[in-house]
């Protein structure tokens, strides 16, 4: 606690403890869960895009 003490940094008592609302910390991990469903949505879309590619090419294919 001694370095922290040179930068200004102070103990929180209990009280203030239960009053913090957990910081920037989970914005982050909030911010990384949407990002995260957002890619799965896109990367999803590509994949069923792509097997009605194939499945259209496949079916011209067929019939020449």
């Amino acid at each position: 606690m001694k370095n922290l003490q040179n930068f200004g940094v102070q103990e929180l008592s209990a009280s203030e403890i239960r009053e913090v609302d957990g910081g920037f910390v989970p914005l982050i991990i909030w911010g990384v869960y949407l990002s995260a469903n957002a890619v799965a949505g896109i990367i999803g879309t590509c994949f069923l895009a792509g097997v009605a590619v194939g499945a259209n090419v496949a079916s011209d294919q067929a019939t020449n």
